[in-house]
């Protein structure tokens, strides 16, 4: 019983991390946006154990940061 738990734990993570992939356009969920002005992130990595680095698409900016987020804070851009 206490296996069947733990691999029920170990496997809900990587259910949420299959859901994103390289070049998916996502927004930060509102807990997590940065700062007042809503930006969309591409994904430029695959996501790795719950992570994975983004980048701002609509900054702006000529050399846009990038930085490694916890997929959890975000969400697929629909539309």
């Amino acid at each position: 019983m206490f296996l069947d738990i733990l691999f029920k734990e170990l496997r809900q993570p990587m259910d949420k991390i299959s859901s994103f992939r390289k070049n998916d356009i996502v927004r930060f969920i509102p807990e997590y946006e940065d700062g007042e002005q809503e930006f969309d992130y591409v994904l430029i990595e695959d996501p790795d154990e719950g992570r994975v680095k983004v980048m701002p698409i609509n900054s702006g900016l000529e050399f846009p940061p990038s930085q490694v987020v916890n997929t959890e804070w975000l969400v697929l851009k629909t539309g």
